[in-house]
């Protein structure tokens, strides 16, 4: 494949397929299996869950990689050691036990009430959290030459609990799996329920986790009361103003019903003009057939993964990138709506759908600050709402980066202003705490093709420290739906704004947008090896 000349992406184009396919590696031996509880007994009553986290309850574990090239300080000449391993292997595992007393919840498994309405709740009866040691003969040293690029084996490096049906109530709530490379380098695999803490609350709890390796006290305490989150008496009134869809805009309508007016006279020849410096396009596919599993899988089995054509990929993108955009786009945004435009925007010249298509884009909102009153910074649990926003795709193809940074920022203003945290709550109240069966018993909505965020590059990842430094990576195993998006902020070496996101896109989407000279997210650098 050959790249646009001056667009540095080059490199990036030619190497989809290998990091794709992924080629073949040692099988990943697990060592030891256990369960680890708390280091003293946990409370017994029942573990309220609010209405933020027990929708969760339909939704896949959270699944990251902290990557460490030499936590045990061995030479680079020196090979995998039983005796390293043992050491650094029992200090997490004691480490944990210590931090589960503060963090108890973790070690529970979920129920359910006994009497109508059968809420579910956390048994806090000291299962314990499952730990696995495994061995992989590589050296962690392979995937720091190419900035821990995305690979298959990630997958490999993290449990996957199957929580489907009864095993809903039999999973561990959270699996640790760490796995010692040849070379001395280590990786840290976190899977987590969803249903008992956010992104927030799991990277607090995986820096409280360090400071306890490191015999230091916690920075930050959790906060257990999800109590603060309870609603005594759910208003069908309160939750009418919340809708998870929203419609699209006047203007939006007509200009879908125009382009689909034209669509249904013949097949359109008109391509996408985008920016008027933008690079040549192949004509529209029609994405009726290739979109239609979007229905099929509106709950994706995540077990299974994703289908073959989609590719795992970690872009960065500079803090001067950033800085170029909001330039661009003017007074009013921020770093993230900015981001936000230029990937949706970038993205839907990339699909370059038929006319007549409709787009979105997913943000979640961290709402510990807007209830009344702000819940504490340490709340330990979900606090998650979010806005969709939507459009035509032709319509974000060919508008300037300020109207689509006006769009997320309308819609993330009004979240804040209209006092929609109420009322998602009382919805959520008055649906028994389901979002998916409710949403897939709605009539149906048109197919649409879009990105989603799935985290912030303000949680601190990149803090956790066991005693051996900071991580050298962090990653998804594996990014679990297409056009998601996984953000993480603050590798050591970087500049302040700088971010890596981790996604998963159509291989013909990956390979527009490495060719893409307006495109400024790039593979990351090999990073500095001792």
């Amino acid at each position: 494949m050959s790249s646009t000349s001056g667009s540095g992406h080059g490199d990036d184009a030619g190497s989809v397929n290998s990091f794709h396919i992924g080629g073949s590696h040692p099988p990943v031996q697990v060592v030891s299996r256990e369960l680890v509880s708390p280091a003293s007994p946990s409370p017994s009553d029942p573990f309220f869950l609010s209405c933020f986290d027990i929708p969760w309850q339909d939704f896949h574990y959270n699944r990251r990689l902290l990557f460490y090239k030499n936590p045990s300080r061995q030479s680079a000449r020196e090979s995998y050691s039983d005796v390293h391993a043992s050491s650094l292997v029992q200090s997490l595992k004691c480490s944990l036990s210590l931090c589960l007393v503060h963090y108890y919840c973790w070690s529970g498994r979920l129920s359910k009430g006994i009497d109508p309405p059968h809420r579910l709740f956390i048994d806090c009866n000291d299962a314990g959290v499952e730990f696995v040691e495994a061995f992989i003969d590589m050296p962690l040293s392979l995937f720091v030459q190419d900035g821990f690029q995305m690979k298959p084996v990630f997958n490999e490096l993290c449990q996957t609990p199957d929580h489907r049906g009864d095993r809903l109530f039999s999973s561990p709530l959270l699996s640790i799996q760490v796995t010692l490379f040849s070379d001395g380098g280590l990786a840290v695999g976190v899977s987590q329920s969803h249903v008992v803490a956010d992104g927030q609350a799991l990277w607090d709890f995986m820096v409280s986790w360090g400071e306890c390796s490191r015999s230091v006290s916690l920075s930050k305490p959790p906060s257990h009361d999800r109590q603060r989150l309870a609603v005594p008496n759910p208003s069908l009134e309160k939750a009418q103003r919340w809708v998870f869809f929203p419609d699209l805009s006047p203007d939006d309508e007509v200009t879908l019903r125009e382009e689909a007016g034209r669509e249904a006279m013949g097949p359109s020849k008109a391509v996408g003009k985008g920016t008027p410096s933008e690079t040549k396009h192949s004509a529209p596919v029609d994405t009726q057939k290739r979109d239609r599993h979007i229905h099929e899988h509106e709950v994706p089995d995540f077990i299974a993964g994703l289908k073959d054509d989609v590719v795992q990929w970690v872009f960065t993108l500079s803090a001067s990138a950033l800085k170029k955009l909001k330039s661009e786009a003017g007074e009013g945004f921020t770093s993230f709506e900015v981001m936000c435009a230029h990937f949706w925007q970038r993205f839907c010249l990339a699909r370059n759908d038929l006319p007549g298509t409709c787009t979105s884009f997913f943000i979640p909102i961290n709402c510990r600050t807007l209830l009344k009153p702000p819940l504490p910074p340490a709340y330990f649990g979900n606090v998650i709402g979010s806005r969709v926003v939507a459009s035509v795709a032709s319509k974000i193809r060919e508008e300037s980066l300020a109207a689509i940074a006006s769009r997320i920022h309308s819609e993330l203003a009004a979240f804040k202003r209209e006092h929609m945290v109420e009322s998602l709550m009382h919805w959520l109240e008055t649906h028994e705490n389901r979002i998916v069966p409710t949403l897939m018993s709605a009539p149906p909505r048109p197919p649409t093709k879009g990105l989603n965020v799935a985290s912030s590059p303000w949680f601190p990842a990149y803090e956790v420290d066991f005693g051996w430094g900071k991580p050298d990576a962090v990653r998804a195993a594996k990014v679990p739906g297409e056009g998601e998006m996984i953000l993480f902020g603050g590798r050591p070496g970087s500049i302040r704004g700088d971010l890596e996101i981790c996604t998963a896109l159509p291989q013909f989407v990956l390979q527009s947008l490495l060719q893409d000279p307006l495109f400024l997210g790039v593979s990351p650098c090999p990073s500095d090896s001792d």
